[in-house]
């Protein structure tokens, strides 16, 4: 009986009589389905590997080298990881999962709320940052610093990263305004 992977091809052959030659293998980007398939070639006995797998070797019975985290597939039937993972995680996202989550659904990180992140295919939150000072924001995934909103005029905050417009709790001093948003400190008030 030939190994998954490998097939006999002795039925495409009549003169190969009854010794089994396992003569067949899945190509690069295929799969054995199971052992001791007589098959006139790869399409009847083989598979292509599933999305977010690929193989570059060939009569392998599992494509079991899956995408980096941070990647994903789109193709059936890679022969690397540059076809088969070609995909990258969304600026504001990153992955979280290795061992074919293969599709976008493997990106299912998200910078929090008050964080952004302009990296395209990042495998961990540490690329997600603060909005600046004097900035706030509520929402999930931010693909850049001009997504975070400013604070109001006339009010400031100083520190990073703020998730709500109450956040922005500083005022300008009485006898100061400002009509400028996005401001960090009572300096940048006029008099």
């Amino acid at each position: 009986k030939c190994p998954s992977g490998r097939f006999d091809m002795k039925a495409a052959n009549p003169n190969q009589g009854l010794l089994e030659v396992c003569n067949g293998v899945c190509a690069a980007g295929w799969h054995g389905t199971k052992g001791g398939i007589v098959a006139l070639d790869q399409s009847e006995a083989c598979v292509k590997c599933e999305i977010g797998r690929w193989s570059i070797s060939v009569g392998v019975e599992v494509c079991n080298t899956t995408c980096a985290v941070g990647t994903y597939g789109a193709v059936r039937g890679a022969t690397s990881a540059l076809v088969g993972c070609g995909e990258r995680c969304a600026a504001g996202r990153f992955g979280e999962m290795r061992g074919g989550a293969g599709t976008i659904d493997g990106c299912s990180g998200e910078c929090a709320k008050g964080k952004w992140s302009g990296v395209v295919g990042a495998s961990t939150a540490a690329v997600c940052v603060p909005c600046a000072a004097g900035k706030w924001s509520n929402r999930y995934a931010l693909s850049s610093a001009g997504s975070c909103y400013d604070c109001g005029a006339g009010r400031f905050a100083s520190a990073t990263g703020a998730i709500a417009a109450f956040e922005c709790n500083g005022i300008c001093p009485t006898g100061r305004y400002s009509s400028t948003s996005g401001l960090t400190s009572a300096e940048e008030c006029s008099a």
